[in-house]
């Protein structure tokens, strides 16, 4: 580890390197908490190009227990805005399948959830953490202030940073470092842990533009993502940003990767809509699809967390989803460190709990991610021909098939570019329905939250609510003895347990 000559120049109970979502949602956690922390970022907070878009329920619940949850829902995807998947030729093309999302979007609670997901790209996102971290007083922000190096030993961490703009270097002493400065931070390879698994799945380009209402310009209607296929395969992808007029359209390919100064745009785009439209080219980017996870979270004083500890593909929307999850698991950790009521082995207990959610969390976005890539196409699927028909039909019924066990679905496979008529939405519905039912009976079986089944629970540890709170007893495991639910006492829970009485507050549903 590099050793500074600097001697420090300030103590902060925690440091956290790195200003993305989940490094100021780090510090959010713990000022809410009133844990002091100072978050170091190089950059000056702005955001050139699109990247996170999508927010789970748990995040948005994390976001309601900040306070926050209303002014992302304001900023993002409106409400009334379908948060649909479509599979097509293109916009003005044949439609092959169309996914409804129903539980996305919107405000109100669902059967295991006081939020639901929401659609709010990092373009806004950022800010608004941000701010509310500088409303906290005990949090310190300091943007355009890199970080160098550290090191450490048993009572804690000294690192070294540069102020961008002047120069000058400064030494911080602090309890603990967390590194949440994303998946080129040199903090893990200063620790000796190694990333497994693939470092290269895909090439990719992004390219960022800005066409007002674009569904006016088309007869398939709002959505929020669209997988266009051709001969090729899939190898394109629209999605929607603000529900107004950014929009972002994703190339996968080694070729586009590496000329994307020579690419024409205008022309990916008229291939995708079908027709030319007026649009503004804003800005590319070259990425590529990663399947990592950290072998290691931390070492010593010195952990990891969002992108420092695992990378995956954005299929599926997991990235800041799963950041926002080690945030959650990580921060009252911390906070218990801090004030001392934490145990010897409560910061081991972070990697023991997170490293293997990531694990099983990058397995599958690679998945999504692999399924579509290799999702067999025909070389007619875009023609006005009986081949093209079925080879349309065949590909809606697999995509439909593929899709099933998640989430409430219909799909279409069909030579119009529409439904095909009152029957064939009654029967969807009804697969639909039924796909429901069994996964819902499945999750019942699995949920252990405060709306479900808290009553039959057995815990060693207790269990929150979906507002943090601690809700149930802890009994030893060798007791096996049955626990009784608690009401949440907390003044931000909205969610009664079963046989406690409903709230009347102004905090109720």
């Amino acid at each position: 580890m590099s050793t500074s000559k600097h001697a420090p120049a300030q103590h902060t109970p925690v440091l956290i390197v790195g200003g993305g979502p989940v490094g100021l949602g780090l510090a959010i956690d713990l000022g809410w908490r009133g844990i002091g922390c100072i978050l170091v970022e190089q950059g000056d907070g702005t955001i050139a190009h699109p990247r996170a878009n999508a927010e789970n329920a748990r995040t948005m619940e994390l976001f309601r227990r900040w306070g926050i949850a209303d002014t992302v829902r304001a900023a993002g995807t409106p409400e009334d805005f379908p948060h649909s998947v479509l599979y097509l030729t293109s916009l003005t093309g044949f439609e092959i399948a169309r996914i409804n999302r129903p539980g996305h979007g919107g405000r109100a609670p669902t059967a295991i959830s006081p939020e639901r997901p929401q659609r709010c790209n990092q373009l806004w996102l950022d800010p608004i953490l941000r701010e509310r971290a500088r409303s906290l007083p005990s949090v310190d922000l300091r943007l355009r202030c890199r970080f160098e190096s550290f090191e450490q030993n048993d009572d804690g961490v000294v690192a070294t940073v540069q102020d961008v703009a002047s120069g000058e270097r400064m030494t911080i002493a602090a309890d603990y470092l967390v590194a949440c400065c994303g998946g080129h931070s040199s903090i893990p390879k200063t620790l000796g842990i190694a990333m497994q698994g693939t470092p290269t799945l895909e090439y990719n380009l992004n390219i960022f533009f800005r066409t007002p209402e674009l569904w006016a310009h088309h007869d398939e209607g709002k959505a929020a993502l669209h997988f266009f296929v051709d001969a090729q395969g899939i190898w394109r992808t629209l999605v929607q940003l603000d529900g107004r007029e950014l929009w972002r359209l994703g190339l996968r390919g080694k070729q586009y990767f590496d000329d994307a100064e020579k690419l024409d745009a205008s022309a990916l785009l008229t291939g995708i809509i079908g027709k030319p439209v007026p649009h503004q080219v804003v800005s590319s980017l070259r990425w590529i699809a990663r399947d990592l996870v950290a072998d290691k979270y931390g070492a010593g004083r010195v952990l990891l967390a969002g992108d420092a500890a695992h990378q995956n593909t954005p299929s599926g929307g997991f990235g800041l989803n799963t950041g926002m999850g080690d945030v959650a698991n990580l921060g009252w950790k911390l906070a218990a460190m801090v004030e001392g009521w934490g145990g010897s082995g409560l910061l081991a207990s972070y990697e023991a709990e997170r490293r293997p959610v990531a694990e099983r969390i990058v397995k599958q976005a690679t998945g999504n991610f692999m399924r579509d890539r290799k999702r067999a196409s025909h070389p007619q699927v875009a023609e006005d021909s009986a081949e093209g028909v079925r080879a349309r039909r065949e590909m809606g019924e697999e995509i439909l098939a593929s899709q099933a066990p998640t989430a409430p679905r219909s799909a279409t496979s069909t030579s119009r570019r529409r439904c095909a008529g009152p029957t064939a939405r009654r029967q969807s519905k009804i697969r639909s329905w039924s796909i429901v039912r069994r996964r819902d009976l499945a999750r019942g079986r699995r949920m252990r939250s405060c709306r479900t089944d808290a009553r039959r629970l057995i815990f060693t540890a207790g269990v929150s609510c979906c507002c943090g709170s601690a809700m149930m007893r802890r009994a030893p495991i060798r007791s096996r003895r049955r626990l009784r639910a608690a009401p949440c006492r907390s003044q931000w829970c909205r969610s009664p347990i079963p046989g406690s009485p409903r709230s009347t507050s102004a905090n109720s549903y």
